[in-house]
């Protein structure tokens, strides 16, 4: 019986199907759009290939790329909608181990190395953990506030880690850092619970815990002749993180 032979495919044919370039492999489609009509499918234009030996298009970065031409930490960033920055590089897991043996450890943030007593601990692995206290405490803030963690840790050096009012810099053992509280324009952000996030905008300082909780929340509500502090009156003034906005870009 004689039937009807299949037409033979032009040598260098490209698919039909508009913007593709790859070569025909039945009724004038390549192989993937072929499949898609196979199965019914409306025709779409084919996901490209990635090259496995291309490079991450963020500068001196030495990552492969893996998603829209950047690597995961930098398409994270990118997701994220922060700045992409340079990678911190990981610490050799043999120099780590010899400093813990000398009582060390190094912070992956500021990249320096400290005494043991100066790292939050891990309990369950018995390690320490990556960043120092201090570091925590400033991304801590950082996160809570929605700023960057460069705009708080200059405000700590604005600072000098230093109460903004009374300027005491003894905070409790074994706390670092976060002795210091953030203290916000009260006339800003709801907050159902110190945990919530504010905008950032109504930071306007580091106080001890006697300076922002008992001393500014009766000040700013007493009448004018009893507000004759002068360092307070100075620090509702002039808050340090306005000197500091003007210092560092977010």
């Amino acid at each position: 019986m004689l039937t009807v032979l299949v037409e033979r495919i032009p040598d260098g044919a490209l698919c039909t199907f508009s913007g593709c370039d790859k070569p025909q492999y039945s009724i004038g489609l390549c192989q993937g759009h072929y499949s898609q009509n196979y199965t019914g499918k409306e025709l779409t234009p084919l996901r490209t290939v990635l090259n496995k030996d291309r490079m991450c298009e963020f500068p001196k970065c030495i990552n492969k790329a893996r998603a829209r031409g950047l690597c995961y930490t930098h398409a994270d960033q990118r997701n994220r909608g922060v700045p992409l920055t340079p990678i911190r590089s990981k610490f050799p897991r043999q120099l780590a181990l010899e400093l813990r043996e000398q009582g060390m450890g190094h912070c992956a943030v500021c990249d320096q190395n400290k005494d043991l007593s100066e790292f939050p601990w891990n309990n369950e692995r018995n390690v320490p953990h990556s960043y120092c206290k201090r570091c925590k405490a400033i991304k801590r803030k950082a996160s809570q506030n929605n700023l960057t963690f460069a705009f708080v840790e200059a405000l700590y050096k604005h600072q000098e880690d230093r109460c903004a009012i009374c300027g005491s810099a003894n905070g409790e053992p074994g706390s670092g850092s976060d002795w210091l509280q953030m203290d916000h324009w009260g006339g800003c952000c709801e907050r159902s619970s110190k945990d919530d996030k504010t905008c950032g905008k109504c930071v306007r300082g580091l106080l001890c815990g006697a300076c922002n909780s008992r001393l500014l929340s009766w000040y700013e509500q007493a009448p004018d002749h009893l507000r004759t502090i002068a360092e307070v009156n100075e620090y509702l003034t002039n808050w340090p993180a306005q000197a500091v906005r003007q210092e560092v870009v977010e």
